[in-house]
């Protein structure tokens, strides 16, 4: 029976995955001492008569009652969404960058060192537009078969969501680098599901760390995606909604992290624009308006 309810994920969401220090009968003092022993980060600031150390576990986390709380989840909420306003703002840039060299410099380059070229010639510049992608093609599929994990699905990351709500992480950079090389050399591969599986693997890394129930621990993955796909396309309820509806065939459902979703979504939003200087605006015209509204956000 225990190993049809983990296979068909039915967890007690208020169990934690991770460690037997929540096992009834299991001393509150001993608890303390067992963490104290083993040097966790946590246990180093845990001081019951400091107000910084009261309000951190408060409002961020209690390394005694690792749970997170409402008031803590939105905290998160913020934090993830801070991050990843940065991070999509700089990767964003980075990749913006990378089109320019391999869309206009490269080219140019090559054209100089007459590998292409006029339209006249016999092997003009515009042939580049396939070559460059299957060349890079070839290259990413090579590096993606040899790889010494392979990097997960889309579906892997719902199964995963759903059965124990965290991803590995150890195939972080390797998405990143693969999608950065993909959209920069005119391949098909969107920014979409790479920043769903990167941003989950911080929210699960954060879970793990923070031993986080399955159910804290699905809301965290989830939140961190929603926080991503937000800050990089612009669009906080959107993005939210898309990564909540993800894991469904029938909509969404995990309703307990519709609030810290769309928190960091918004919070995304607003700091990837203070990054990278863009105006935050709608994409509705108005008859009587004859240019964007002002923002005073930044």
């Amino acid at each position: 029976a225990a190993a049809a309810k983990a296979a068909a994920g039915d967890y007690d969401s208020s169990s934690s995955m991770y460690s037997h220090e929540y096992d009834e009968g299991y001393d509150t003092d001993e608890r303390d001492r067992d963490r104290d022993q083993e040097g966790g980060f946590w246990a180093k600031w845990y001081d019951r008569d400091n107000w910084f150390c009261r309000t951190c576990h408060t409002c961020v986390y209690d390394p005694h009652n690792p749970e997170f709380s409402s008031t803590q989840q939105f905290v998160w909420a913020v934090i993830l969404g801070v991050f990843f306003g940065v991070f999509t703002a700089l990767w964003s840039q980075f990749i913006e960058s990378c089109v320019e060299v391999v869309w206009v410099d490269v080219p140019e380059m090559l054209l100089e060192w007459g590998v292409f070229t006029d339209l006249d010639g016999s092997f003009p510049l515009p042939h580049y537009m396939w070559v460059c992608p299957a060349v890079f093609g070839g290259i990413l599929a090579f590096i993606n078969v040899n790889l010494p994990k392979p990097i997960p699905d889309q579906n892997e990351w719902i199964e995963k969501l759903h059965r124990v709500g965290v991803l590995e992480h150890d195939t972080f950079l390797s998405i990143i680098l693969t999608a950065t090389g993909g959209m920069a050399s005119g391949l098909s591969l969107g920014p979409e599901l790479p920043l769903v599986l990167s941003s989950g693997m911080v929210g699960s890394f954060l879970a793990i760390k923070t031993h986080q129930s399955i159910l804290s621990a699905r809301v965290l993955n989830l939140t961190a995606g929603s926080a991503a796909i937000a800050g990089f396309f612009g669009f906080p309820m959107a993005g939210a909604m898309f990564v909540l509806e993800l894991p469904h065939q029938m909509g969404l459902q995990y309703f307990e992290a519709i609030s810290p979703a769309t928190i960091a979504s918004i919070v995304a939003v607003l700091v990837n624009r203070m990054v990278t200087g863009n105006e935050i605006k709608g994409y509705f015209n108005y008859p009587w308006l004859t240019s964007s509204l002002p923002s005073h956000l930044f």
